[in-house]
């Protein structure tokens, strides 16, 4: 499967739905992450993260062809930021991820629906 095709991929969600695969929602966490790290974004630091999210991208189009977990997918970034020496930036994607969990369970506590 190319890059091109992740599209056709199925994400398996922690409550067992199965969604498309949607590039974007990687971008948007590893983009929050820097920010919330760095704070504003440079054209230099941008690039730098685009290489990241493609690393991954053609890391999971070459591994999965039909399903994938979401853990995988949040493993296969942590390895990456890792591996390019982005300890810290790691780092805040993963209280990035851990906060988003925590908010998804208080809302299906809560209102009894889960936030994708």
């Amino acid at each position: 499967m190319c890059v091109q095709e992740l599209k056709t991929l199925l994400v398996t969600k922690r409550d067992g739905r199965e969604v498309e695969f949607q590039k974007e929602k990687i971008e948007r966490a590893i983009f929050k992450a820097e920010t919330e790290l760095n704070g504003e974004i440079n054209a230099e630091r941008e690039a730098e993260l685009n290489r990241i999210v493609d690393e991954v991208l053609q890391e999971i189009s070459r591994r999965f062809s039909e399903t994938i977990q979401i853990y995988e997918i949040q493993s296969i970034i942590e390895h990456f930021l890792i591996e390019d020496g982005e300890s810290e930036l790691a780092q805040a994607y993963i209280s990035y991820r851990v906060d988003r969990d925590l908010r998804r369970k208080i809302n299906w506590i809560f209102n009894g629906h889960c936030l994708d």
